[in-house]
């Protein structure tokens, strides 16, 4: 009899060991899930604790993916913590400013109808069937879970960039589309093309501009912007990126005709190519001043790396034969100062620049 549990107690050391070697380094859990099937395949056994372990390994394969990703939309948006389903912005609109101070205090007034922003949820999720976890096969799906954290890090410039091309026609705070020719503060609205017919630059769009936004008013009809208050930023599709980059960077630039001149334009702006804005002809010179940017960013919720089983007694591991792994954010974004954005459709190519 003794000799017999020695006997059995040896087996089950080989068999551990086995399954040790088979693993090579990890955690305690990990080993142990491991067994011997017919003495010859090892499979990982889906319990709770090791379905744990595995989230644990798909978290941190998501976090170094999404922190590897720099994302733009903080180069044009106004990054706004919230803490309910929506947010009112009453401000928008209202620029106080020193005055003569004549008889009472003069009470800046917010506007009666605030603009609203409401955040909207956002998810990702993947399936890994069981069998693919049993198998030992799961490491396959890294690539997946790395794009998932990718996804979300540049998910706010999902949101952020098509309001550029948007504001077209979609309305900003004053009931307008957001690049308007009616706006009461001026014209934030454009039509050239950012290359004449030769595709040379054009330089002349890029002064209108300039100069449309220099001249932009307050809601009490007074000019806006001090020159030493404000930060530009052109942004541009991928299309429009070289033309950009010869306005603002070149030494000399070429205009209609093949001649060229001394660039007096050039490190006036900062350039931003970007790949979600869809209209390939349409630019925008957008406006950093005071801290607001044109585009608001609202966040109650950061993107979150979730999973939905733990256990394959679970309903839908029973249903479905698979565990599920997400990311998921509470967030929006909208407009904020039509004053802080100039738009052109780039419908129109002048021959010559005029």
């Amino acid at each position: 009899m003794i000799k017999k549990v020695f006997r059995m107690m040896a087996l089950f050391a080989v068999i551990f060991s086995f399954a040790y070697a088979a693993v090579g380094s990890g955690t305690p859990s990990q080993h142990m899930a491991r067994v011997a099937l017919g003495g010859t395949t090892l499979a990982l056994v889906p319990t709770t604790g090791n379905m744990l372990w595995m989230y644990t390994a798909f978290k941190t394969i998501y976090d170094e993916a999404y922190n590897k990703q720099i994302p733009d939309y903080d180069k044009i948006a106004l990054i706004v913590p919230s803490s309910a389903k929506r947010e009112s912005y009453e401000w928008l609109g209202a620029f106080p400013k020193m005055r003569q101070w004549i008889g009472s205090r003069h009470v800046m007034a917010l506007k009666e109808k605030g603009y609203i922003i409401a955040n909207l949820r956002h998810e990702v999720t993947v399936g890994i069937p069981r069998k693919d976890i049993e198998l030992d096969t799961y490491g396959l799906y890294r690539p997946v879970i790395a794009g998932m954290g990718a996804s979300a890090r540049l998910h706010p410039d999902e949101l952020v960039f098509p309001l550029l091309t948007n504001g077209f026609t979609s309305n900003a705070y004053d009931n307008l589309p957001f690049f308007s020719a009616s706006h009461q503060c001026g014209t934030n609205l454009g039509t050239a093309t950012l290359t004449l017919r030769d595709g040379s630059p054009n330089v002349e769009a890029y002064k209108t501009a300039r100069a449309a936004i220099g001249r932009i008013k307050d809601d009490q009809g007074k000019p806006l912007f001090t020159s030493a208050a404000k930060k530009l930023i052109l942004v541009v599709p991928p299309e429009l990126e070289e033309v950009a980059s010869h306005i603002l960077h070149d030494d000399f630039i070429s205009v209609s005709g093949g001649s060229t001149q001394n660039n007096v334009w050039k490190n006036s702006a900062d350039l931003l190519c970007s790949p979600q804005l869809s209209n390939p002809t349409a630019w925008f010179l957008l406006v950093e001043f005071m801290g607001l940017r044109p585009i608001i960013f609202q966040q109650q919720q950061a993107p979150l790396f979730v999973v939905k089983n733990v256990s394959q007694e679970s309903d839908h591991v029973f249903m479905e034969d698979e565990f599920l792994y997400g990311a998921d954010s509470f967030d929006n974004a909208g407009y904020s100062l039509p004053q802080l954005a100039y738009g052109s459709s780039g419908t129109v190519t002048p021959e010559h620049g005029h």
